[in-house]
């Protein structure tokens, strides 16, 4: 849970937007890190450590219950880096490096309880179901003129810090 201290503390930070589906932000929760495409190279050279996302999940889903949430929120870690393997389930669907430019996350707060992914990968669907129901449970809805187009935005800090208050 994000305290009052922490939101002091996230003043003056630099604020994004990273939206997918809520099997990506699984995996990305998972793996403490996120991947944007290759076209958004000159985005996501702009991304410095300790600065704050927001992590949105789309309604699009193969899965019920996905709604257009705030889920949580994290700070970017060390270790900005291009990977060359696959990591997203569409990735491996499509044997493609969809997502090459990886965002690393030191830390994530999540609105939900705390998720246990002790076993799931990304193309093992037999419970993520029941992941993504507790993943959007408690999930924030978007205010008005939050910036939900595409995969990455900028976000005004005090649109990000009324959500998170």
């Amino acid at each position: 849970m994000i305290s009052l201290a922490m939101l002091e503390d996230l003043k003056g930070k630099q604020f994004f937007r990273f939206t997918g589906t809520p099997e990506h932000w699984l995996t990305a929760i998972k793996f403490k890190t996120w991947g944007l495409k290759e076209n958004l190279l000159s985005s996501w050279q702009k991304i410095e450590v300790g600065d704050v996302f927001l992590m949105h999940s789309t309604a699009k889903s193969n899965y019920k219950g996905a709604k257009s949430s705030i889920i949580g929120v994290g700070v970017v870690g060390p270790g900005l880096r291009q990977k060359t393997d696959y990591l997203w389930e569409g990735e491996f669907e499509k044997r493609e490096n969809i997502y090459p430019w990886l965002v690393p996350f030191s830390e994530i707060y999540l609105f939900s309880e705390e998720l246990n992914l002790d076993g799931w990968e990304p193309t093992r669907a037999d419970f993520t179901q029941e992941l993504i129901g507790k993943l959007v449970k408690d999930a924030r809805p978007l205010p008005a003129r939050f910036p939900a187009m595409g995969s990455m935005s900028s976000v005004n800090e005090n649109q990000a810090l009324s959500i998170l208050h």
